[in-house]
Formats: C-alpha cells, structure tokens, sequence
C-alpha cells in the first residue's frame, strides 16, 4: 500500500472535498497548466500504473477538476468513470523461479529467463537435445524422427539450421511459437531454448503477453549460458509467471448542448509506475516514472481546453466530450475499451482530438500534427489558423501508438498533437520542472483555434489512410539503442537520444546526430534504418556514417 506524507494528504483531501476551489482561472491558464502537470507528475502519484491504487488516485483528482469546470460526467449511469478490466503483462514471480544446468545454478534475467506463456512448474531431467525442433522432410530435415519425448526436458533451438536470413530454405520454418507448439504435442515436462537471433528479451514478458498459457514450463537461455549447456546435461527448475487481472478507469466528463454529433477530445493519464511491466528505458535502479511529458502533459492541456469551451458554450454548435484514458502505455486499452463500450454507442462522434507527449515544446516550434489525412476537413479548418510560430509535421496516417487509433478503427476522423520525444521518454527523469509551459499555452490556443474552425464547418467527413510507409518493416536481431525523431529529417535519421549502455552510447553518437549511413546501407528514414539493422547480428561490428552539426563522422559500432 502507498504511503502520502502529511502535506501531500492535506492537499488531496483539500482537491477532493472541495472541487470549485480548483476552479479553472481564465486570465493565468499557464498557472493551471503547471498546477496539473505538477500534481500528477508528483512521486506521491506513484508513477500512475494503470489498476493501481495511484491510477485511482489520479482518476480521483481529473473527476474533481472536470467537476471544478462545470462539466457534467459522461461516463457509466452518469458518473465521471468507465471501468474496464485488463489482463496486464505477465510477471516473474519474486520466489518458486529457479534453472540448474549441470549443477550451476543459472541467473534469471541475466543466464534465462521465462517465456511469457511460460506454463508453471516444476521439472527435473535429463536435457534431450532435438536440434532446431524442425519437421521438414521435404527439406531433407526432420528432428523429430525416431525420438520419444514424452516427459523429457526438450534443449531446442530457435535459430535455423546454416543461420537465420532471408534466403535460408527453411525460413518458412522460422516462428517459434509454431515450433514449441508442436514440440508441446509430443509432451515434454518442459522445455528449454535457445537461439541469439530469436527476436526474444526478458522484454518478451510484455512483448507477447497476447499468447495462451502453455501447459507446461518454458525457458530461454541468454548468448553466455548458451555456451555451456549440452543435451544429457542434469536440469532442474521451477517457473511461477503472474497473470493477474485487473481494473483500468477512464474519466469523462462533456458539454451536452443538445446537437446531434459530439467532439471526443483526449489525453492519456496513466504512465508507467516504476517501469515493472518491462516498457521503461531506465537502466539503473526502479524508480518512480513521473510522466510529466508522457502524459500529464496532455491531461492538463485536455483540462485547459475544456475550461474554455466550457466558458463558450452558450455558442458552441456540438457537443463535447472529454476523455482521460487509462491503460495507452499497455496497448491502448482503455481508448479500446471504449470504444468497444455501451457508453460510446450513445454518442455520435464526429471527430477525436488526441493530446499525448505536448510539453516539449523546442526553440523551432516544432509540432506533430498526425492524421491529418483522415478528413479533408481537416486541412480546411488549419488553413484558417496562424501557424506562423510552428514548424508543422505532418503524418496522414489516422494509425500511431496512441489512443487515436481507437477511434480512427471506428471510421473516425482523428488528430494527434504531439510535441516530439526526449532523453527522458519513459524513464524516471520525465520530471514536471522539465516541462515548456509557455508552449503548452502556445499549442492549446491552436488547438482551441482549430476546434472553433472545425465548429463552424457543415460536415466532417472520414477517409481511410495508408497506414505509414508502404514498405513491409523487417524483423532486427540488433539495436543501436536510441530514440530517433519521429518528424523526421531531410538528411537522414536525426537521434533525439542516446541509451545509457547501448552500442550508440558506446560509440560516442550524441543527441543531435544525423545518421547518413550503417554500414554500407544508406538511411534516409526511419524505415531505411530499420532495413540496415536487419543485415546484422549480435557481435558484429560495422560503421556508423553521422552528421554532426554539418560535419560528417564515422564511428565504429560493435552490437
């Protein structure tokens, strides 16, 4: 259970028991701005883990300040909430995992690690090495010929016989969920695996918490432990994986003026606790993800957006709706859930604005405006607008990696606002103090702007977009480690960050870099640098081709 120190608890009691006294002032929007952003971002909110008590905390303090507004709830039977329930990513359990191999004792997380459909389990054996797992004898390949493994300890790798590429004739035979499965058919007690080049990380727990539970206990071997593990081997372990249920909540409030169509307008408000469902970057010890930027950056300008409408309403022509999600950081599940919800079929939506990661406002104005080609409204109401003191990036594209999918899947016009990324996304350093409040202000008067427009505008019409680059993303064995700028960059791939640790890091590329080049594969955009990583593997070391203020660099990069 958390813990609020004396002052902190005053102050939420004060929030929650007297809502009109957090009012929204109209002449000092970037006081209320900060206010917000300062409150959820605080470590007393614990990182706002979507189904923990912080989460509830931080939906407590959003109804109060939608009642503070004057708005009326929207959710379930008139409440401010719509819950859902979730299956949140699997976890290792703090005791019953542990793997011997031949009498040492392996490390879990460093030497192995559960696959997250592991099934639970103890088991003991002696290893049956069955090579690749493959049964392909029109390739002339079949591990499975003559071998009886029926309460066996299965040793199988992942990878594929002569190496995994493109051109390999048993590339077909590649997916490892189709491999295991089959080996579960012939009833081992449990099974071991293996493979460098497999796209699998202790990572994976989250990566593919999608997939039904196994019925028995699954683990994979990290590149050291690998080298000393052979089939005969004594193996012993045990695998206990949490799977447990849980409760998100979103918030919504609205302006019912009596029209036919509604506005959706939201902003995500959870984040990601101390980063123990495996999406944080940090690489030092658990700390508490704040989110300033990601999203209570967004929650305050959803806030403040509401506040004016609703100062407005005697003249505006539809109604609003106002939604804090919860759950974006696991997959969209709380945008997903509702739209999927008996409450969204009782509005008629006509547009969705979405405001994730705006409060990193730099110097060059630099704004995203995604979705742009979702309606032809859309640019018809920004030709209205002075955007003189933006650089405007552009995405047609009504698909990204925030709660405005949801609502374009329903065949509604969307919008994303987003300031751009940062060395602190999704690490504990996303603090409230490193927030441009005076750009905030700055991208809600356009976006107020944009909402007038858009008010006085017959019709809105949807239109499905491509969903990004036409070109299939390739599968990588390698990462260099940073954040790259999602606007992009005329001359190659600009790096918006460098991870402590990884190959970039390592080699000396810095923020503000321009990767031109990896290796002999030229990289103009994000799509291009995914393609030259594909060429790699583990341990391999190639050239990383820069730009640096205008002057080229070469580094050498070993992944």
């Amino acid at each position: 259970m958390f813990q609020l120190n004396a002052f902190f608890l005053t102050a939420l009691l004060f929030v929650l028991s007297n809502p009109v006294g957090w009012a929204q002032v109209d002449d000092n929007e970037v006081f209320w701005l900060k206010g917000d952003v300062n409150f959820l971002a605080s470590d007393q909110l614990g990182g706002r883990l979507a189904g923990s008590d912080f989460e509830k905390l931080a939906a407590d303090y959003i109804r109060n300040r939608f009642r503070s507004i004057g708005l009326e709830g929207a959710g379930v039977n008139g409440s401010y909430f719509h819950d859902f329930d979730f299956m949140p990513p699997a976890q290792i359990a703090p005791k019953g995992n542990y793997l011997t191999i031949g009498g040492e004792k392996l490390r879990i997380d460093v030497d192995y690690y559960p696959l997250a459909p592991s099934g639970n389990g103890k088991f003991a054996g002696e290893l049956v090495d069955i090579g690749f797992g493959i049964e392909a004898p029109h390739l002339g390949h079949n591990d499975f010929e003559s071998v009886d493994l029926e309460g066996a300890v299965v040793l199988v790798d992942l990878g594929l016989p002569g190496g995994v590429h493109p051109h390999s004739k048993f590339f077909d035979e590649l997916p490892w969920q189709r491999r295991l499965e089959k080996l579960m058919v012939m009833k081992p007690k449990a099974i071991v695996c293996y493979h460098a080049n497999a796209d699998l990380s202790p990572k994976g727990l989250r990566a593919y918490n999608n997939l039904a539970q196994y019925q028995i206990p699954v683990v994979h071997l990290g590149e050291e432990a690998v080298n000393k593990v052979a089939g005969g081997q004594k193996v012993k372990g045990e695998v206990t994986i949490w799977k447990v249920g849980r409760s998100g909540r979103n918030v919504l409030a609205q302006i019912h003026v009596g029209a036919a169509e509604t506005v959706v307008i939201g902003a995500h408000y959870d984040h990601l606790g101390l980063g123990e469902f495996g999406n944080s970057l940090h690489t030092g010890p658990a700390g508490i993800h704040n989110g300033a930027d990601d999203n209570a950056s967004g929650v305050a300008l959803l806030l403040a957006l509401a506040a004016r409408l609703q100062n407005q309403r005697e003249s505006l022509k539809h109604n609003y709706l106002f939604v804090a999600f919860s759950a974006e950081e696991l997959g969209l599940l709380g945008s997903n859930a509702f739209v999927n919800s008996h409450v969204f079929t009782t509005f008629k939506p006509r547009y969705m604005l979405n405001f994730d990661m705006v409060g990193r406002l730099d110097s060059t104005g630099a704004l995203g405006i995604f979705g742009n080609g979702t309606s032809p409204q859309w640019a018809q109401a920004i030709h209205l607008l002075d955007t003189s003191s933006f650089t405007i990036n552009r995405n047609p594209s009504g698909m990204g990696s925030s709660d405005h999918t949801s609502f374009y899947l329903k065949d509604i016009p969307v919008l994303h606002f987003f300031t751009g990324t940062h060395e602190d996304y999704h690490r504990p350093s996303d603090d409230a103090e490193k927030l441009n409040y005076g750009g905030m202000e700055r991208v809600l008067e356009l976006s107020h702007g944009l909402v007038m427009a858009l008010d006085a505008i017959d019709g809105m019409d949807f239109r499905k977009t491509k969903t990004g680059n036409s070109r299939k993303a390739p599968s990588f064995k390698v990462t260099l480690g940073i954040i790259p700028d999602y606007f992009g960059h005329p001359q190659g791939l600009k790096i918006d960050g460098v991870s402590e640790g990884k190959p970039a890091q390592r080699a000396g590329l810095q923020k503000g870099d321009i990767i031109t080049h990896l290796g002999d594969h030229e990289v103009k955009d994000m799509m291009g640098y995914m393609q030259a990583l594909a060429h790699f593997s583990p341990g391999e070391v190639t050239a990383v081709k820069v730009l640096r203020n205008g002057e080229p660099f070469t580094f050498e990069i070993r992944f």
